[in-house]
């Protein structure tokens, strides 16, 4: 019992819910992962799975070990490596869904977007912890001057990295502007330079989409037009040539004539609706039917196939889970007494809510197809080791708020107090 009291440090709540979503992402992926056997053995998917599951584990306990000055400063160095990993995924990656998502690095297939996501978040919790310190500190001689400057560069390096991600993950992109709007929020920063920016981003982004949907409309993305298009309208469209294939996901998506018919275009939607629909009836674990014609019925549907063999209790089970978790971790955000680890806890935390809300949405036919995974329980090994991590410096942060942790606490009052000292220096510089 002591040794799993030294394990299993911080907030027993998150170790349970976690411990649970591991437990029941094995059962689903057993029937989950049938097209994936290809005439081989069943154990194969599974035991790639378990190990990435227990790398997730090793993720989670090596970050909840880690100091806070260590997190920032390595988000900083993990931002700097996804954006060249991004950049050779463009060039180099494995083209998976009509894009280039993944790099193969030394036999290990990676998704730099996800370790980019993770970045960035951390990069933005301490640049807004930077400027909320420095506020109260009052060492800025213009506040709303050195306001802007914060959020400009929080904007730059954000935009940057949604630039080299949206070609390959729209959904991704989507999740962290979300997240962003969340962080800025939340981080303090005054409403009047968020509707103005909001707008302007706002302005250009449709122009944009607007764009690109007459472009699509217009034939303009065949291989023929842009060949006989100038140097300027080609880069352009072989740029924005991914945003066919998100149109024309738009544009069946709720289509009655569909609806009741299974083809190329709905092959997915069809086969989880009907899953869902089965779900009725449960067929147990092991017997859903659907896995069988579902494509990514291991990772992008798990939920439908987790439906169908459970029915609603199994559905309610797995949206109370996440409810629990993403609470708990608000409870913990909001009891931090430093800023980085609120706003990092509450972001982190976030994005695992919203990309559990996606997946679900989808999988019931509420959302044009995108691919993201159920938190912790669909395929996907980077997927699995970040999320992993998220819950990791989670746990990092409830540590220092159980009295019974001298450790993390005597680790944290001595930071508070390096901090402290490093601010009234540039103070008196200033």
């Amino acid at each position: 019992m002591d040794f799993l009291k030294r394990i299993l440090k911080g907030d027993l709540t998150i170790w349970m819910v976690y411990i649970l979503l591991v437990l029941i992402s094995m059962v689903s992926m057993f029937s989950a992962s049938f097209r994936l056997i290809g005439g081989g053995s069943i154990g194969a998917p599974i035991a790639k799975h378990s190990i990435m599951l227990g790398l997730g584990f090793v993720a989670m306990y090596i970050t909840m070990n880690l100091r806070r000055e260590w997190i920032r400063g390595g988000g900083w160095a993990l931002l700097l490596l996804s954006w060249v990993l991004l950049i050779a995924t463009l060039i180099f990656g494995e083209i998976g869904g009509s894009a280039a998502r993944s790099l193969s690095l030394f036999g290990f297939s990676i998704q730099p977007s996800e370790f980019a996501r993770l970045a960035i978040i951390l990069v933005m919790s301490d640049l807004i912890c930077r400027f909320q310190e420095k506020l109260q500190k009052r060492s800025f001689a213009d506040p709303v001057k050195a306001e802007k400057g914060y959020f400009f560069s929080m904007l730059a390096l954000f935009a940057i990295t949604v630039v080299l991600i949206v070609s390959q993950a729209l959904s991704t992109t989507v999740l962290l502007c979300v997240t962003l709007v969340a962080m800025v929020i939340y981080g303090g920063f005054s409403w009047r330079i968020l509707l103005r920016t909001g707008f302007v981003i706002g302005a250009l982004v449709f122009v944009i989409a607007a764009t690109c949907v007459y472009s699509a409309k217009q034939g303009h993305y065949d291989r023929e037009y842009i060949e006989n298009a100038n140097v300027i309208q080609r880069s352009w469209l072989k740029m924005t040539s991914r945003s066919e294939t998100w149109i024309a996901r738009f544009d069946h998506f709720g289509d009655e004539d569909l609806k009741y018919v299974i083809t190329d275009k709905n092959i997915q939607e069809a086969n989880a609706a009907i899953a869902i629909a089965k779900g009725r009836k449960p067929c147990g674990p092991g017997n859903s039917i659907q896995r069988k014609f579902l494509p990514n019925a291991d990772n992008d549907f798990i939920f439908a196939i987790i439906v169908e063999e459970s029915g609603v209790y199994g559905a309610i089970i797995i949206m109370l889970l996440y409810w629990v978790l993403i609470f708990r971790c608000f409870q913990i955000a909001w009891k931090a007494e430093h800023i980085f680890d609120s706003v990092m806890v509450m972001s982190l935390s976030f994005i695992i809510l919203l990309q559990a809300i996606m997946h679900i949405a989808i999988s019931v036919d509420f959302m044009p197809v995108t691919g993201q995974s159920l938190p912790l329980i669909g395929r996907g090994g980077s997927s699995i080791i970040i999320i992993s991590a998220y819950l990791g410096l989670t746990q990092g942060v409830a540590r220092k708020q159980h009295p019974e942790d001298e450790e993390a606490q005597k680790e944290d009052r001595e930071e508070q107090e390096r901090e402290n000292k490093e601010l009234e220096a540039e103070a008196i510089q200033a």
